[in-house]
């Protein structure tokens, strides 16, 4: 059964239009085709889906058009929910896709089975673009030392959160108090509030954190050692002093000793003087008589 009615023409099942093909709009922007879809309701049809291509201009004669994709949602108002746009852009929830494929802000990509891998990780940057994330010398420029106090990475706090979502467990930072931290690890939003955290950039962070620990070890290494050579330097001084005075100390002795018999030289010498002495006087008294 058909019906043509205008600019309509329908498909009907049983009395009731199931498939409808008719003009949308009255020119420009908005204007085009569509099939409508339809599903007997209890008292009369229900709109279920449309698929229509649209002009994208306000010029009545421009060919510049769209593809766009409706359905019903649960409250039963017919939804944009896919676009094609003349440029060939592919916009999921959203009217005006700015990129080979637009995810509008409420949608979630999600790939059933995915396996895992090797391969380039991807991003989303702040204008809401899927890009990969290269590391290859050749898209860079201006390539400096990272210049970062690893004292701060002792400010960095580590926590253990529920997910608004759906409530499971997870654990990582929060974008708001790291990025006054190293505000380069954390992506903003369009309104510049912080989004999300470069969890790899982290990675670089704590590997400067590493190589200043070992440049700070090594420094205190190279002053132990100093200080080990110079402990070695002063035991070997303390030693020489050592033997310098073991040897004053031998002279010493040896003195002492050379003293004692040097006295006692003397006192045979005194005692041999005062016999000589008494014999002299006993000569004179002899003498005298």
């Amino acid at each position: 059964y058909k019906k043509t009615v205008l600019h309509c023409f329908w498909l009907c099942f049983a009395t009731a239009p199931s498939l409808i093909l008719k003009s949308v709009g009255n020119g420009g922007t908005g204007r085009g085709t569509g099939l409508f879809f339809h599903s007997p309701g209890s008292s009369s049809n229900v709109a279920t889906a449309v698929i229509a291509g649209l002009q994208e201009t306000p010029d009545s004669i421009a060919s510049a058009a769209s593809l766009i994709f409706k359905v019903a949602n649960i409250a039963g108002t017919i939804t944009e929910r896919m676009r094609i746009s003349s440029n060939g852009n592919l916009g999921l929830s959203t009217t005006t896709p700015q990129a080979a494929i637009d995810i509008g802000e409420t949608c979630t990509l999600r790939i059933a089975g995915a396996a895992g891998g090797t391969g380039t990780p991807a991003i989303i940057d702040a204008n809401g673009d899927l890009r990969p994330k290269t590391s290859s010398r050749k898209f860079k420029h201006d390539i400096q030392d990272l210049d970062f106090d690893t004292q701060k990475l002792s400010a960095l706090r580590p926590v253990q959160y529920r997910l608004n979502s759906d409530n499971t467990t997870d654990f990582g930072f929060i974008a708001e108090e790291l990025h006054p931290i190293f505000p380069l690890a954390v992506n903003l939003d369009k309104e510049k509030n912080p989004y999300s955290v470069k969890y790899g950039q982290i990675c670089v962070l704590l590997t400067k954190g590493w190589q200043d620990h070992e440049q700070k070890m090594h420094a205190q290494a190279n002053t132990v050692k100093s200080l080990r050579d110079k402990v070695a330097e002063q035991d070997r001084r303390i030693a020489t002093h050592e033997d310098t005075i073991a040897t004053i100390r031998t002279l010493l002795n040896f003195s002492q000793l050379e003293n004692q018999r040097i006295r006692e030289e003397n006192r045979q010498l005194k005692e041999k003087q005062e016999s000589l002495d008494a014999r002299l006087r006993q000569l004179e008294e002899l003498l005298g008589r």
